[in-house]
Order: structure tokens, then C-alpha cells, then sequence
């Protein structure tokens, strides 16, 4: 088989994977907020594939990828991303759609910390200016080759800052303008926890997102024949587990039970962490990496709390 249809099979799989990260996501947030707003939560969710994919699609993509201008953002290929130029043996549109499935994931982080008190009406808003102007700008910066974090030397292999920092800290600050649920926070400054929804569900919706997550990380290669696949492929469940194995042992030991929801988002951190680096670190670099999110991540849940900001699924403290 020729390189360039070994590549279009394998990176059309991989966007299908990363975009498949919606049903993860859906399950995920769905299974952690309280049952009366699970359909709220799964329809934001659709909103992502649908507005947030046609309005990249339309223009986000040019502003990530189009013809730089002062090394700060894109200004060409509006309404027709096929028609990039990619020194790879690769067909457009195959990367466009790949690149389609990260702009959408985007949006998603935000979805899990606004749950429960954001309209839908604007969310709807939310979801298009992300994918118009907040996460295209930022990869241009850092992926496109004229941007100027890019001119600085800045290596980010899959996108832990362009894609998952930049989701991070957007439900960070509409989590804080939003405010708190009615009842999380009491005048003492105790914390009121809400019983999520099913466990078990949102479980599921973590095992999805660590599957897919290898096409997130592996797929950054837009080549088949790669030799690092396999090592970013390890790097990525090395990672992972670690997280998880960190949050799991220290919630044991802190609170005398281990705790589902920290031991999912410890899992989560530790593969937000390792997706700049996957493609140029070795695997014990991959497990202390993992094991550092893993710590980072309950301690930044904690601290998320103590600053009176209601974030339902833990979205801030994993994805950034």
C-alpha cells in the first residue's frame, strides 16, 4: 500500500477516535453531575459536534492555519481548509478532519465546569467563539510554523497546552463569572458535596476517553509509518495509569476510602500531562510525569474549592 493511503486509513481512523472523545465525554459528565441535569449536560455535548465542528470547519481553521500575519493569527483558507498545503504524504481533508476532532474536544473541557447553571442558549455561544477565535489563535500560535510561541522554541507534540490548558483555564474563568451552585458553599466556607449522578456511568466515560486518547496522542503523528508510534502509544497508558495509581493510593490514605471521581480525574491529569511531551520523552519519564499530575490534581481540586469556585466534574483541576 502506498505511504499516502497507508496514512489517510490510519489518520481518518484517528479523527474518528478523537471525535468519538464526545461520548466519553457525554458519559463522563453526565454520570458526575446530579441526575436532573444529565440531559442538559449530553445535549452541550452535541452542540460541540455540531456548531462548534461547522464553525471551525468555516473559519477557525484558517485562523489556526492560514497565512500568518505578524506571527498572532491566520488570515486565509475561511470556507475552504481543504485547500492548505501540507509538506506530508497526507490529503487534506483527512487533516483538516483530525484537527476538526481537537478543536471540538476543546469546548468540551469547558462544558463539565459550567454544568448545571449555564444557559443553553449560551453555551451555544460559548461553544462557537472557542472554536472561532479562543483555541484557533492559540494553536496558530504554537502549530503553525510562523507563530510566534512556535518562533520561540515552544514544542507542544498533541496539544496539552493548546488544547487542554487553554480549555482548562476558559472553565476556570466561566466557572468563577458563573458562581457556585445553590447549597455547594456554606458561610464557614465548608464545602457542600453533591452526590453525582452514577458512578459507574461515568466510569465508562473515562475508559472511553483513555481509548481514544491513543489516537489523540499517536494520530499527532499524521504518519503511519512513524517509528515513534509505539512509544507515544506506551508513553500515553504509562502515563495514565500513573495518574490514576497516585490519586487512587493518596484519596486511600487522606480520606480512608479511595475516592471514584479523584481516581478518574487522577487518570484524566495524568494523560493531559503527558500529550506535549509523548513523542520525546522515555517511559519512566512518562510514569513520573503521570505520578506528578496525579498529586497536582488533588491538591488543585482542593484549592479550587477553598476559592469558592463550583466546578461540578473537576474539569479545572484535570485539564489544566
Amino acid at each position: 500500500m502506498e505511504l499516502i493511503h497507508l496514512n489517510t486509513v490510519w489518520i481518518v481512523i484517528a479523527a474518528a477516535m478523537v471525535l468519538f472523545m464526545e461520548g466519553g465525554f457525554s458519559l463522563l459528565e453526565a454520570g458526575l453531575v446530579r441526575t436532573k441535569n444529565a440531559v442538559n449536560v449530553t445535549m452541550k455535548i452535541f452542540v460541540d459536534l455540531t456548531i462548534g465542528a461547522l464553525v471551525f470547519w468555516m473559519i477557525g481553521f484558517g485562523i489556526m492555519f492560514g497565512q500568518d500575519a505578524f506571527g498572532f493569527i491566520g488570515t486565509s483558507l475561511f470556507g475552504s481548509p481543504e485547500k492548505i498545503s501540507l509538506n506530508m504524504e497526507l490529503p487534506s481533508e483527512a487533516f483538516v478532519l483530525f484537527q476538526m476532532g481537537f478543536a471540538v474536544a476543546c469546548i468540551s473541557i469547558i462544558s463539565g465546569a459550567v454544568a448545571e447553571r449555564m444557559n443553553f442558549k449560551a453555551y451555544i455561544i460559548t461553544a462557537a467563539l472557542v472554536t472561532l477565535i479562543i483555541y484557533p489563535l492559540s494553536g496558530h500560535w504554537i502549530w503553525n510554523s510562523e507563530g510566534w510561541l512556535a518562533q520561540l522554541g515552544m514544542k507542544d507534540f498533541a496539544g496539552s497546552a493548546a488544547i487542554h490548558a487553554v480549555g482548562g483555564f476558559a472553565a476556570l474563568a466561566m466557572a468563577k463569572l458563573l458562581g457556585a451552585r445553590k447549597g455547594r458553599f456554606n458561610s464557614d466556607g465548608s464545602v457542600n458535596v453533591f452526590a453525582p449522578s452514577n458512578i459507574p456511568l461515568a466510569s465508562s466515560g473515562a475508559f472511553i476517553l483513555w481509548f481514544d486518547w491513543f489516537a489523540f496522542n499517536s494520530g499527532s503523528t499524521l504518519d503511519a509509518s512513524n517509528a515513534s508510534l509505539a512509544s507515544i502509544a506506551i508513553n500515553t497508558m504509562l502515563a495514565g495509569a500513573s495518574g490514576g495509581t497516585v490519586t487512587l493510593l493518596m484519596t486511600m490514605k487522606k480520606f480512608g476510602k479511595a475516592d471514584p471521581s479523584m481516581t478518574i480525574n487522577g487518570v484524566l491529569s495524568g494523560l493531559v500531562a503527558i500529550t506535549a511531551g509523548c513523542a520525546f520523552v522515555d517511559q519512566w519519564s512518562a510514569i513520573i510525569i503521570g505520578g506528578i499530575s496525579g498529586v497536582i490534581v488533588i491538591y488543585a481540586t482542593l484549592l479550587i474549592d477553598n476559592m469558592k469556585i463550583d466546578d461540578p466534574v473537576g474539569a479545572v483541576a484535570a485539564w489544566f
